[in-house]
């Protein structure tokens, strides 16, 4: 129980052994307590059920405070517009923001795009179940994050080298289940 409870504070991103003993050290338990060795060997990026449920994740995605992550403007090697990179290492599938839009079926979604002039743009195009949906993120500001840009509309694509890819989930939020793609 104390192993499950030390590594529910990292769903994210692995922690490191100093901020494992640290909490060890917060909790004061004097007998059976697991090292942080031991939490650094069990921690294991997020499954798709829990990613689902994680209160962390909604709140991140409430929020858009998603750590170790840095807008650039412009790119360094393409010179384009904004984009964004990663201040730390991430392991190989981990979950490093969400893609943040309004979403519609893909039908709108795709009468909209004709309507820009036919490019992709913001638009982020993908199943769920039998349901054909798009994540338009062309506005650069959001209805609930009037305030900022997002992260998961600045991210830039490698056609020869990808290496974060997107994963659509539908989570269980307290006012009820709402489409997120992660990357």
């Amino acid at each position: 129980m104390r192993e499950t409870h030390l590594l529910g504070h990292w769903t994210r991103c692995p922690p490191t052994t100093g901020k494992v003993q640290k909490l060890i050290q917060k909790e004061q338990w004097l007998s059976n307590c697991p090292t942080a060795e031991t939490i650094m060997s069990k921690w294991h990026p997020p499954q798709k059920k829990e990613v689902e449920s994680s209160t962390t994740l909604m709140k991140l995605v409430r929020t858009q405070k998603w750590k170790y992550l840095a807008v650039v403007t412009p790119s360094p090697k393409t010179g384009d517009g904004k984009g964004v990179v990663i201040t730390k290492k991430f392991p190989k599938d981990s979950i490093l923001c969400d893609y943040h839009g309004e979403l519609i079926t893909g039908t709108k979604g795709r009468r909209r795009m004709a309507q820009r002039g036919g490019g992709m743009g913001y638009s982020f195009f993908f199943k769920a179940g039998n349901e054909d949906l798009c994540m338009d993120a062309h506005n650069a500001r959001c209805p609930c994050h009037p305030n900022m840009d997002t992260f998961g509309r600045l991210f830039n694509h490698s056609r020869k080298k990808p290496n974060v890819r997107p994963v659509a989930c539908l989570m269980n939020f307290p006012e009820g289940a709402r489409h997120v793609i992660f990357f």
